[in-house]
């Protein structure tokens, strides 16, 4: 009987900050053999609200969820369909993130290109190390300043 699931974004509803899916039920989906999943988790503006954050849509997310709910589209990384014995074989989890296909891309590097990458990222972790040994030197002194009266 599921028809759809769309993920929402964090702060989406009143003042939860946890993420909400919204089921879509329907009776007469027992003809169908598969669900749309849509995640708009990553869609809308954060807006800071005093001590809260509020997410709102877009006029444009609206219209790409409603429109692609309504036409049952599948959108790279946005929605899918995925038949009811997939689901079923993954535990019937519905989050839509589970089922899109990821992409990896490879570039191709020279030696001498990769080995400059490597010295790079060598030098990245020797600076963040350096600066990580800094600041514990200096909480162990600070640390050494406080006394109890």
């Amino acid at each position: 009987l599921l028809k759809a699931v769309i993920n929402m974004p964090s702060n989406i509803f009143a003042k939860t900050g946890t993420r909400v899916s919204i089921l879509f039920i329907d009776k007469d989906q027992s003809k169908s053999s598969s669900a749309l999943l849509i995640d708009a988790s990553n869609l809308g503006i954060t807006v800071k609200d005093g001590n809260n954050e509020k997410t709102y849509l877009t006029d444009e997310d609206e219209k790409n969820i409603i429109n692609c709910f309504l036409n049952s589209t599948e959108k790279k990384n946005f929605s899918k369909k995925v038949i009811y014995d997939e689901i079923k074989e993954n535990s019937f989890s519905i989050n839509p993130k589970q089922y899109f296909d990821i992409e990896i891309k490879y570039e191709k590097l020279s030696h001498t290109e990769f080995s400059n990458v490597i010295q790079g990222k060598k030098a990245e972790l020797k600076k963040l190390f350096e600066n990580s040994k800094e600041i514990e030197n200096k909480l162990l002194k600070n640390l050494e300043k406080i006394k109890h009266e």
